[in-house]
């Protein structure tokens, strides 16, 4: 590679060449802070997938209808709300018949009796079906994307990988609409060798393994660069006046002070904010699945416990099935809310320099 080549190479991935050497004290704090805040990073990364776990756990009280505690619950005490509400519907027929209302015809009365003892028959299983539907939705919705690990992905860039699949070569690398003459974002590339799934999500397991201050050594038999790529990692720029020349990396003495260039480069505070701002709308977002399970219980339970205690007009237990089925949907709300909080961020931090 020639000479004004490889300068304007340099001054085109100069965003992504960072340079190490043991023997200078700025760039050793430099070296100590990106280990420190890439382990931080992967800190929050697994309290992040664990508050997510956290939101499907809270669906757990959809199904408590179906725990053995609960249905030996309502099997010991439902043929009293039953016995209480014949009573009741006893109590309410008689005093019609003895003393007619103008807001209530014999029609009405039976109407309701029949709708109650639908109530009391079938609401268990239309109960079970309509949560779990809703549980199994939810499920599908929360691991279509990750909260966690596609920002990380697309904020870690690998130098083997830009090697590797794209040459150093900026035309190859830029996202359409980005300067030609440096390298940019390249929000719709791939950066690195994290694996992914089906959904594109990556494992926050695999972060783990990624050394943060890892050091690229060109002369390193196991290293496989292309020609180019290492000559490019082997040098760096020099200014004289307003000439700018390469220089070699300085080898040190024995091996030992050698400079390289850091295998990877991540924008720790985009990172940081996004991963902080998703712990922030997680919680909220349990709590809130969390409250509304419990209310799609109690109302369930309501609906079915007090279904003859409504047979004058019978508002009161369709307000409750209503009730029952809107919460069921806001759950779903929530998660779908979830998921495009996901997705508008990402687009943001890719679209935003």
């Amino acid at each position: 590679m020639k000479e004004a080549e490889l300068v304007n190479k340099l001054q085109e991935w100069e965003d992504y060449l960072h340079l190490f050497s043991p023997l200078d004290l700025f760039q050793n704090v430099v070296f100590l802070f990106k280990a420190l805040i890439w382990y931080l990073i992967v800190g929050l990364a697994n309290i992040l997938d664990a508050m997510n776990g956290m939101a499907s756990k809270a669906l757990v009280l959809l199904n408590i209808n179906n725990s053995p505690a609960f249905q030996e619950f309502m099997k010991k005490y439902l043929p009293l709300f039953i016995a209480i509400g014949i009573v009741f519907a006893g109590a309410t027929l008689i005093g019609m018949m003895t003393n007619r209302g103008k807001d209530q015809t014999l029609y009405d009365f039976y109407r309701n009796m029949f709708i109650a003892m639908i109530v009391v028959i079938g609401f268990p299983w239309i109960w079970g079906q309509a949560t779990g539907t809703t549980v199994q939705v939810a499920k599908h919705i929360n691991q279509s994307s990750s909260m966690s690990t596609n920002i990380i992905s697309k904020n870690l860039t690998d130098l083997y990988y830009i090697d590797s699949k794209y040459n150093f070569e900026v035309s190859q690398f830029n996202s359409r609409g980005e300067s030609k003459k440096k390298a940019g974002l390249a929000e719709d590339k791939e950066k690195n060798y994290l694996p992914k799934d089906r959904n594109g999500n990556i494992q926050v397991s695999d972060l783990s393994r990624i050394n943060p201050v890892e050091t690229i050594d060109v002369e390193e038999p196991a290293v496989n660069l292309s020609k180019d790529g290492k000559e490019i990692l082997s040098h760096q720029i020099m200014w004289s006046g307003k000439t700018a020349k390469t220089k070699e990396l300085g080898k040190g003495f024995m091996g030992f002070g050698a400079t390289h260039y850091f295998r990877y480069k991540y924008n720790s505070f985009r990172i940081l904010f996004y991963l902080l701002m998703g712990i922030i709308v997680s919680a909220i977002l349990t709590w809130k699945v969390a409250q509304i399970s419990y209310e799609v219980w109690y109302n369930g339970a309501l609906v079915q416990g007090a279904a003859f205690f409504d047979l004058k007009t019978g508002k009161r237990l369709i307000a409750l099935s209503q009730k029952f089925f809107v919460s069921l949907g806001a759950i779903l709300v929530i998660f779908v809310m979830q998921t495009l909080f996901n997705i508008g961020y990402a687009y943001i931090d890719t679209s935003v320099e």
